[in-house]
């Protein structure tokens, strides 16, 4: 009788080997992302030409934007040039919310007379006045939500209210334009 011969047990490595690549192929992901996570270029902010064009000014003609930087539980004006009449402007803004609250509460809220009389309010009027040159941005850092919330809204109540065709030809331009960006504490940003 003949033997029989021995079946080779060939195993296949095939699975493992896939196995293998996807694994490396996610730890190489994972790696790109961590390191360009860490690398938290400088925030550029700055004015967009269509954005200009849209607003009646060519890119040559792009509005400066004016910063109210929100940190510390402090407001300020943050990019203005030194000698400027904004250079150091700091706002209370438990201050700016009591002058709305007086402005309701003498029930003068359509008067446009009545917006004025503190910083914030008065510096507000400005950039409305010229709103084809200026406008605002919020620069918020995590420990200056709280008086963004109260300058926000200041600024919505006053852009809100309704004025007569007399009170907006001696008030001019009463809308201030704003915008905000949320940014972490240690975040350096660049303004254009």
């Amino acid at each position: 009788m003949g033997r029989r011969a021995k079946q080779k047990v060939n195993p296949s490595f095939f699975p493992f080997i896939s196995v293998l690549i996807a694994i490396i192929g996610v730890l190489t992901f994972l790696v790109l992302a961590v390191t360009l996570t860490a690398l938290k270029p400088p925030l550029v902010v700055e004015a967009d030409e269509e954005e200009a064009a849209a607003e009646g000014g060519g890119p040559a003609e792009m509005r400066s934007v004016m910063v109210i930087e929100c940190k510390n539980e402090k407001a300020f004006v943050s990019n203005a040039k030194a000698g400027s009449p904004y250079d150091g402007l700091e706002f209370d803004f438990d201050r700016e919310w009591s002058k709305v609250v007086e402005i309701h509460q003498q029930n003068r809220k359509h008067d446009p007379t009545a917006w004025q009389g503190t910083p914030f309010l008065d510096f507000v009027t400005a950039v409305a006045k010229e709103y084809k040159k200026r406008y605002l941005l919020f620069l918020i850092r995590p420990t200056g939500v709280e008086p963004y919330n109260i300058l926000s809204d200041v600024i919505n109540i006053r852009n809100g209210i309704k004025l007569t065709e007399a009170q907006q030809q001696e008030a001019g331009h009463w809308v201030a334009d704003w915008t905000l960006v949320y940014v972490e504490e240690d975040r350096k940003v660049n303004l254009r």
